[in-house]
């Protein structure tokens, strides 16, 4: 192995060391939050399904970045080994992205899908063979998409802690302007022209002629988990505009974090914080779906509850029913409910919640 000219400095050993446990917080959290979806009949729809995909992009990137952590401080690497994982763990971080990104999309063209049907009297909800195809296209075209980073990312033989994206023109010009479109300039317009719509359209929502008395119920779960999805999606957006303002810029200015640290610029330190708030987001959207969405934290309370070996009242069971958007208040006795809705038996498929009612139109 050759001997690394650069030394690490205390800063940045911090900063790995901090990032490194976020990253373990937040897979723990990304792999609970998709444990309970798929765990839970109750949150077995489309919209659920697509927040669960996110989770497990995000959980995947944590779980890559641990072990990637754990392997150079545990293991002497040549130049050849310590250049590979750069290159696996740049393009895995861009796939999780991209992943994330079309995620988002997706959930803006269901919810918009499925409210526009509910003023048509034409109630849509998407099969679960809609919803694998979707997914298996994200995340084909994460692969897809992400694979120019293999050959684009790198590091140094004279510094092989250093994970950089190389100064090659005009490959990076050209690839970052493409991701920046694709991937952030396109998915934003989509998604804030569909938003807007939905809530130009929120006052024009009519229920089914048997779901009358559930009308005011189901428009307020409906608008609090639209703005759960804009808060999410928001958030995202709003942390990963940085990393990706700042490889345009490396792109066209031909220069790399290594050449930075070289200069000792504080477009360096700026660097590591847009890294930084980009990977944030693996950590803050499991909490974000916890804290803004009744249906997650319910079935939240519940596993936790069971953990612990605390019991359930059926007075919080009760009440917690009468929040769902998924309700069954016209075919089932509130009291009759069990913890074994919950159970590993409910499998993607049973029954779907959201095909009693034209309330769960949204979910």
């Amino acid at each position: 192995m050759a001997n690394a000219t650069y030394s690490v400095s205390t800063p940045e050993v911090i900063v790995g060391y901090l990032t490194l446990s976020f990253h373990i917080i937040s897979g723990f959290l990304n792999f609970f939050i998709f444990y309970v979806v798929h765990q839970s009949a109750k949150l077995h729809s489309s919209a659920y399904a697509f927040l669960a995909n996110a989770c497990v992009s995000d959980f995947l990137l944590s779980l890559i970045y641990a072990l990637f952590f754990i392997i150079r401080k545990s293991v002497t690497l040549s130049f050849t080994d310590a250049d590979i994982l750069c290159k696996l763990f740049n393009y895995i971080s861009i796939s999780s992205c991209v992943v994330s990104t079309f995620t988002f999309v997706a959930i803006a063209i269901d919810r918009y899908r499925s409210i526009r049907g509910s003023m048509q009297n034409q109630f849509k909800i998407m099969t679960d063979k809609e919803i694998f195809l979707s997914i298996t296209i994200i995340w084909m075209s994460a692969v897809i998409l992400s694979t120019p980073l293999l050959i684009l990312s790198g590091t140094y033989s004279y510094d092989i802690n250093l994970c950089d994206v190389l100064p090659t023109r005009p490959l990076n010009e050209i690839f970052f302007t493409i991701m920046f479109i694709i991937l952030y300039l396109l998915p934003l317009l989509i998604i804030v022209v569909i938003y807007v719509r939905i809530y130009t359209m929120k006052n024009h929502i009519r229920p089914f002629q048997d779901q009358q008395r559930n009308q005011s119920v189901s428009d307020q779960q409906s608008m609090l988990f639209i703005r759960m999805l804009m808060i999410v999606t928001g958030g995202f957006m709003t942390l990963t505009l940085p990393i990706f303002l700042f490889l345009v810029f490396a792109a066209y200015s031909n220069t790399s974090l290594q050449i930075l640290r070289q200069e000792a610029t504080p477009v360096y330190y700026l660097a590591w914080v847009c890294y930084t708030m980009a990977f944030s987001v693996t950590f803050i959207n499991p909490l974000l779906y916890i804290i803004c969405d009744k249906n997650i934290r319910f079935v939240v309370k519940i596993y936790i509850l069971q953990l612990l070996g605390l019991p359930v009242g059926e007075e919080f069971l009760r009440q917690a029913k009468l929040n769902q958007t998924f309700s069954r208040i016209n075919t089932r006795r509130i009291s009759t409910i069990h913890l074994s809705a919950f159970s590993s038996r409910n499998s993607w498929k049973g029954p779907r919640s959201d095909g009693s009612t034209q309330t769960s139109l949204v979910m």
